[in-house]
């Protein structure tokens, strides 16, 4: 297989990422939540921060590109009982949309230093996507994330493509994926979120307001984060790991793999993780918050209350 056609088909696969890319509109949906106002918290260069609600302290961290909106509808639920802490983070979600740099470790490194100096080492996090590969970081290093929910993640983005293409990973190859990303015009970029998002999101509204969210982001910065994903592999710190984790992972027949395959990725992909609780989401793509919104928030009220 020429490198040109190998390129082709895992940029078709990388549908997990591209379709989180989002930018925040200035409307909501009439059919949204109306969720209360609160100010920002915390400011940087990579992240800001509010609050809202009050109880037990829970971070939010959407995934790449995505803003908090998309935790939206649980937010309506859980703030009457729960302190939500929603994370935003800079480049993504018409946040600082001029915004380039570093993404992964040192988004990662702004969250835990929000989270100290709030004394928030007891908070659970929970993070979608690339979200929750930031929750299993942060799970990594002292005193921070010690019960994480994780959203349809790995702890290695390629380990999506099976084991051996994982393995084979370099930033060579990771490097080539973010460049095409940034080399696309905004015709091909769109035409290749409608074609991702589809077999991300089941509802035609959602699918909307994805693709809305993912042509307004900042386009070198999801290419920066999707490299990181590409090229960082938590594993080998997950090897000792001490959190609590509750992995959430979707499957349906529309994803055009047995149910017997997908639940092999995810076993493959935390094999010699300890304290991984696994539950699977039938009949929801990546987006489980929108395919599934009862089923995800019972899922989440019972990783919070125990």
């Amino acid at each position: 297989m020429k490198i040109s056609t190998k390129i082709m088909t895992c940029l078709t696969a990388l549908s997990l990422v591209l379709a989180g890319c989002a930018a925040q509109t200035a409307t909501q949906s009439p059919t949204q939540p109306k969720i209360e106002t609160a100010e920002r918290v915390f400011m940087s260069d990579r992240i800001n921060i509010r609050v809202i609600g009050s109880g037990p302290d829970v971070v939010l961290i959407p995934g790449l590109g995505s803003p908090p909106a998309v935790y939206d509808e649980l937010v309506a639920k859980l703030s009457p009982n729960y302190r939500l802490h929603l994370v935003h983070v800079a480049g993504f979600a018409g946040l600082n949309t001029n915004f380039e740099g570093p993404m992964f470790d040192d988004v990662t490194s702004e969250i835990e230093r929000y989270l100290t100096g709030e004394h928030l080492e007891e908070a659970k996090i929970i993070g979608h996507s690339m979200g929750g590969e930031m929750a299993m970081a942060l799970s990594t290093r002292k005193h921070v994330a010690q019960e994480i929910m994780v959203v349809d993640a790995m702890p290695f983005y390629p380990l999506y493509f099976g084991k051996q293409y994982a393995d084979a990973m370099s930033t060579q190859t990771a490097t080539i994926f973010s460049n095409i990303i940034k080399s696309q015009n905004d015709e091909a970029y769109r035409a290749s979120q409608v074609l991702s998002i589809a077999k991300l999101v089941k509802s035609p509204q959602h699918r909307q307001q994805v693709l809305d969210w993912s042509v307004g982001s900042n386009r070198a910065a999801i290419a920066q984060g999707l490299y990181d994903l590409m090229t960082i592999d938590l594993r080998p710190q997950l090897a000792q790991n001490h959190a609590k984790i509750t992995l959430l992972y979707a499957y349906d027949a529309q994803m055009g793999m047995s149910q017997e395959i997908v639940d092999a990725l995810y076993e493959t992909g935390y094999a010699n993780i300890p304290n991984v609780t696994k539950t699977r989401i039938d009949g929801s793509l990546h987006f489980i918050m929108f395919d599934r919104p009862q089923e995800f928030e019972a899922a989440v009220r019972q990783f919070l209350e125990h």
